[in-house]
């Protein structure tokens, strides 16, 4: 029977009991034939859960239903990783465009865990067979694989025993580990150097409880390659690579192995051609991982495909629809490709999610200036600095020379404070980005001779501009530039003289 759209169903009830590995079931009343289910929702759970230990359990728990769900059923799986506040279940599976919504309460009782889960139809609000599983909290594993069973077999009947086995999953020898993996992934997604920092050690606090963890290997070298963690690259690199050698050691087959490989190959060792093909190994082996998908698109944006890597990230938020990081990864592919008002709605959505979520202002700040709104721009800018923890004096003497001379003098202003702290700081500078910085500052003013000067010393200190070159809209006017062109060839990129489209 085919999987696809809208299921009319009579309301009963499946209660499992897990003891041990073995549950008790009890089947559910008949229901109505289903009609296609093209998309299913899943939002995320509520929990009465008071133990802090205990709090990442029903982000876990929706987390190990949508990861075995999506390699067996017709349907595309998609998981709201946010919520707009307030917004109630049926709302966001309306807005997201999908079939069906399920949502999930978690509640512990001494050491057991009772997950009930509620399956209803968008377009009808008729409810599916309510399901409700109990197990020891030492079993996690156990009750996640019975979760996703009685779910798929819900929504698919039909299902073939192959899937049916291909739905019992075990992400690690510890539940321990995997609720540290499950923290350090939303950590990550936040996107501000301390939660990055707390990511890592929630990482390597994982694998050291189970060497043999590979998506916790594979997510540490991620974490330590990303761009707004405040380390030297080249102190963090060989962590990175080492983690994702380890992830690739124990299962070369892993889509996570493959990507923690293609990103170190790229971020660190500026090795294109090498990550591009591990990239495609990954997604050859599960397309339906939203964490590929949203790194390969950061690839293609970093090698000047911007139309290339929104359709990446398109497809990563099709399976993480209210993902603020995959949202404002999208931003600056949209700008380069001239989609100013789908930036700005993309900018626009985070906020909604999350009013808080740390790269708003910057993001704000791009978005203005290709709007044309150069004094809210620089406010955004300003709010963006502090927040990075930029000292409130060097902030306020931007502020006054931009009311004195507008965007050029501030920009200049910005030239002399960086010029001091290299002047300063050690070698490389504290900042571990002072000559990129310095490269952009300079672009931004048309300076032709320092644009290349300080380009050519990011990339003798190993700084991160190659992953911009090719990207960003202030290097157009020296792109065709033979100098620039040289630089391209010490980074390992092709020289290209395509220019992205204009931002504005």
């Amino acid at each position: 029977m085919a999987v696809g759209a809208l299921l009319l169903a009579t309301v009963g009830y499946l209660t499992f009991l897990v003891s041990g590995s073995k549950p008790n079931i009890i089947e559910p009343p008949a229901h109505s034939e289903p009609a296609e289910i093209r998309s299913v929702l899943v939002v995320p759970f509520r929990t009465s859960l008071q133990d802090p230990q205990f709090a990442y359990l029903s982000a876990a728990m929706a987390e190990g239903l949508v990861s075995r769900l999506r390699p067996v059923l017709n349907a595309r799986v998609a998981e709201s990783v946010a919520a707009i506040p307030g917004e109630a279940p049926m709302t966001t599976g309306a807005r997201l465009g999908a079939d069906v919504v399920i949502s999930g309460l978690v509640e512990q009782q001494g050491r057991i865990l009772k997950v009930s889960l509620a399956l209803v139809s968008v377009a009808n609000t008729q409810p599916f067979p309510s399901l409700t599983s109990e197990a020891q909290t030492t079993e996690l594993f156990a009750l996640q694989d019975q979760m996703a069973l009685q779910v798929a077999t819900t929504l698919q009947p039909d299902l073939p025993l192959d899937a049916r086995s291909a739905l019992t999953q075990k992400a690690s020898a510890s539940t321990r580990a995997y609720g540290l993996l499950i923290r350090a992934r939303d950590a990550w997604t936040s996107r501000n150097p301390e939660s990055i920092d707390d990511a890592i050690g929630l990482y390597t606090a994982a694998v050291d409880l189970d060497p043999s963890f590979v998506r916790a290997h594979a997510e540490l070298a991620i974490a330590y390659g990303t761009l707004e963690a405040r380390t030297d690259p080249l102190v963090r690199q060989p962590y990175a690579i080492a983690a994702a050698a380890r992830a690739v050691a124990l299962d070369a087959t892993s889509p996570a192995a493959q990507a923690a490989l293609a990103f170190v190959r790229y971020r660190f060792e500026w090795r294109w051609a090498d990550a591009a093909a591990a990239f495609t190994r990954a997604l050859a082996s599960n397309p339906r991982d939203a964490l590929v998908h949203q790194l390969f698109g950061q690839y293609l944006h970093a090698v000047g495909r911007s139309s290339d890597a929104l359709a990446e990230f398109g497809q990563a938020l099709d399976l993480e629809p209210d993902s603020p990081a995959i949202r404002a990864d999208m931003v600056a592919p949209l700008l380069s490709t001239g989609q100013t008002s789908e930036a700005r709605s993309m900018v626009d959505a985070i906020r909604a999610l999350d009013p808080e979520w740390a790269q708003l202002d910057a993001l704000d700040a791009d978005v203005y200036a290709a709007e044309g709104l150069v004094a809210e721009s620089a406010a955004s800018w300003w709010r963006a600095l502090l927040a990075q923890g930029v000292p409130a004096e060097r902030v306020d003497a931007l502020r006054v020379a931009f009311r004195a001379g507008g965007f050029d003098a501030m920009t200049k202003r910005w030239i002399v404070q960086l010029r001091r702290e290299v002047d300063a700081g050690p070698t490389p500078p504290s900042s571990f980005r002072l000559a990129t910085d310095l490269a952009l500052a300079h672009a931004r003013l048309s300076n032709r001779e320092e644009t290349l000067s300080w380009l050519a010393v990011a990339i003798d200190l190993h700084e991160d501009a190659p992953l911009l070159m090719l990207s960003t809209t202030a290097f157009n006017f020296v792109r065709a530039d033979p100098q620039f062109q040289e630089l391209l060839r010490r980074s390992n990129h092709a020289p290209s003289t395509q220019h992205p489209a204009p931002s504005t």
